[in-house]
């Protein structure tokens, strides 16, 4: 939660400020206990940090073998700044694309294109027409589905066939790099441009794959779950967590298509094997580990470094993320440390770039612990130490008035630091989403089982070491993953975060339970109406 409420932070900082270095500003020193990266300097003598993260990301880049390329074609100049297009093909290594073109459309605009005549019936309200489009196209994200269902979804996918194309070519290419091009060269202009249209092309995707489970065509649907699969790891070697973060997003709705496949797939146990062994050999999300820290790193320390060039309005207005937990009342109190701290330059930002490195290298030791467990038990004691910090900050916030200088300074380190590292690794997100993708891989060995035995195994491990080398264990508890098999179908799951057995009942039922859980059609009816049986309760 904390990571999506500094984003907004950030996008507020955008909105309000237009960061200028100023003689009179506080100098950083550039140093490796500083600044960590020392090079390359702007002309203002400041560490760019954009083009320090863009050399990391560009490193072994052709345009051959980066996906954005194509990716691109399928998109177009679709959230391009007119003033930065020419430098970003040019980065990409590629010619400068028409403004105009068989480029992906969404929803919003091809419906435009569409004949009213030809819409839902819904009293002629243009609102409430969209509405009903809008829920076709969430249904048919969900399920299998026909074109006699959904017509104009439908044609919505033919109509972007050529993007598609080049979206697949795409997600087959080993690197992702995008050009980082800020308009004023400041960091938080450049994390992360176009994560929507990105994840837009996963989504349509994962709709066409629904589509064509439902006609039937169930190998034309697996090239699509695939591809998709291969976007998300693809996306998941942008620069920060952001990246990671749209990648499991990606992933998550993917493994979904796993599961339709599995039950509704017309093919025999072969080509299920072969399903399962090209899932397998992508290898799972390399997410929040030793990158992700180096990414976040430079964020955190680029987002100090412009900080330190702002006056207290501006960083006060652009950063509601930094009220986080505050009460209420205790604004105006937190005003005015920020304000007699920036306004009497109290605050060493050097020293906060310090502290900031020494956080990052305590995480980063982390995270290479061999064992999970080990690796989340030490992760987890950071973050209270992180906690506790920024109570201890709040307290003094509570109860002091800011008239001590070496108080001030350092109460507002705190607090600006607590808050740049709040949850920084998202480490359950990638825990969780590991976990499900080898909950896809059981998936398919359990489709390929019953094609060939007409029924499902009375037990998991009897998949192995056929179909599966050996069967997967839950990663949250190192013991083996519920199964239990039903006259129909089978319910197999993870307990989850909460290391909890919630019965197979998943965040998406209930706020209490957190199973990660796959659940065949038999079985998701019989949950579906336990869960709607006890909300009608309530």
């Amino acid at each position: 939660m904390f990571h999506r409420l500094f984003c907004f932070g950030i996008l507020q900082l955008l909105i309000v400020s237009n960061v200028q270095a100023q003689d009179s500003k506080p100098q950083i020193t550039i140093s490796k206990e500083t600044t960590y990266i020392t090079s390359p300097l702007r002309p203002d003598g400041r560490v760019d940090y954009v083009e320090a993260l863009s050399q990391m990301q560009r490193e072994g880049v052709t345009p051959e073998n980066n996906s954005v390329v194509m990716f691109r074609r399928a998109l177009g100049h679709r959230d391009l700044k007119p003033e930065i297009a020419e430098e970003y093909f040019r980065q990409l290594g590629m010619e400068v694309l028409p403004k105009e073109g068989d480029y992906l459309i969404d929803l919003d605009d091809f419906v435009k294109t569409i004949d009213p005549s030809e819409l839902p019936e819904s009293g002629g309200n243009a609102y409430e027409v969209r509405q009903a489009i809008y829920r076709q196209d969430t249904e048919a994200r969900s399920r299998p589905w026909t074109r006699d269902e959904f017509p104009i979804i439908a044609r919505w996918i033919d109509t972007n066939e050529i993007p598609l194309r080049f979206a697949v070519e795409g997600s087959a290419r080993s690197r992702f790099f995008e050009p980082l091009l800020p308009k004023d060269r400041t960091f938080a202009m450049a994390v992360f441009p176009n994560a929507q249209c990105f994840r837009e092309i996963a989504t349509l995707l994962n709709t066409r794959a629904t589509l064509r489970i439902g006609e039937g065509n169930t190998d034309a649907a697996w090239q699509d779950v695939m591809a998709s699969h291969r976007f998300a790891r693809l996306v998941a070697q942008g620069p920060t967590n952001i990246s990671k973060l749209v990648a499991i997003a990606i992933e998550s709705m993917t493994c979904l298509r796993d599961d339709q496949i599995a039950s509704h797939g017309e093919v025999n146990a072969e080509t299920f094997q072969l399903y399962l062994e090209e899932l397998r050999s992508i290898g799972p999300i390399h997410g929040f580990g030793e990158t992700a820290i180096a990414g976040d790193r430079i964020w955190c320390l680029a987002m100090i470094c412009e900080f330190s060039q702002m006056d207290s309005d501006k960083l006060l207005k652009g950063l509601p993320w930094i009220f986080l937990d505050v009460d209420e009342t205790d604004h105006e109190k937190l005003d005015g440390f920020f304000t007699e701290a920036l306004d009497n330059g109290l605050i060493d930002w050097n020293e906060l770039l310090k502290q900031a490195n020494l956080w990052f290298d305590r995480y980063a030791v982390a995270m290479q612990l061999v064992t999970r467990i080990e690796r989340n038990t030490e992760i987890e004691r950071l973050d209270e130490e992180v906690r506790r910090i920024a109570k201890k900050a709040q307290k003094i916030i509570r109860g002091k008035e800011p008239n001590k200088s070496k108080m001030v300074s350092k109460t507002v380190e705190n607090m600006l630091l607590t808050r740049l590292l709040s949850s920084h690794h998202n480490i359950e997100a990638n825990d969780r989403c590991e976990m499900r993708t080898q909950l896809s891989h059981c998936v398919l060995a359990l489709a390929a089982w019953k094609a060939d035995h007409g029924s499902y195994p009375d037990q998991i491990d009897q998949l192995a070491p056929d179909l599966l080398k050996t069967v997967p264990i839950d990663i949250f508890t190192g013991q083996p993953l519920i199964y239990r098999r039903t006259d129909t179908g089978y319910l197999l799951y993870s307990v989850g975060i909460n290391l909890k057995d919630d019965e197979g009942f998943t965040l998406l039922d209930t706020h209490e339970t957190d199973d990660i859980a796959i659940r065949t059609p038999d079985e998701d009816q019989r949950i579906q109406a336990i869960v709607r049986k006890r909300r009608g309760q309530e």
